[in-house]
C-alpha cells in the first residue's frame, strides 16, 4: 500500500510544483509587462520632447541665418563708413595743405601784385 501512496503523492506533487513555477512565471510576466508599459510611455515622452527640440533647433537655426545676414549687411555698412571717412580726411587734409601753401604765399615779400600778399599792392 506504501508503495502505491508514493506513486499517486508523485504525480500530485511534480503538479504542485509546475503549478508553483508557472505562478512564478506569471508574476515575472505581469512584472515585465509593467516594465515594458512604462518603457512605452518613456519612449513617447521621449519622442514628444525630440519632436520640440527639432523644433526649437529649427527656430534657432532660422534665427540664426537672420543675425548671419544682419551681420552681413552691418560690415558692408561699416566697410562704406570706413572709405567716407578716409575720403573726408584726405579731403580735410588737403584742404589744410592748400591753405598752409597759401599762407605761406601770402607772407612771401615776393608774391606776385594781386594774389593777396607781398608788397606789391
Amino acid at each position: 500500500e506504501l508503495g502505491e501512496r508514493d506513486r499517486e503523492a508523485s504525480p500530485l506533487s511534480l503538479l504542485q510544483g509546475q503549478e508553483e513555477e508557472l505562478s512564478a512565471l506569471k508574476e515575472t510576466v505581469d512584472d515585465l509587462s509593467h516594465q515594458l508599459s512604462d518603457n512605452l510611455e518613456e519612449a513617447e515622452e521621449l519622442r514628444r520632447q525630440n519632436a520640440l527640440l527639432e523644433e526649437q533647433k529649427s527656430l534657432l537655426d532660422t534665427q540664426l541665418s537672420v543675425c548671419q545676414e544682419q551681420v552681413g549687411t552691418l560690415q558692408g555698412e561699416v566697410a562704406l563708413y570706413q572709405k567716407l571717412l578716409q575720403s573726408r580726411v584726405r579731403e580735410r587734409k588737403a584742404t589744410a595743405a592748400a591753405a598752409a601753401a597759401m599762407a605761406v604765399g601770402e607772407d612771401s615779400p615776393d608774391a606776385p601784385p594781386g594774389s593777396g600778399g607781398g608788397r606789391g599792392e
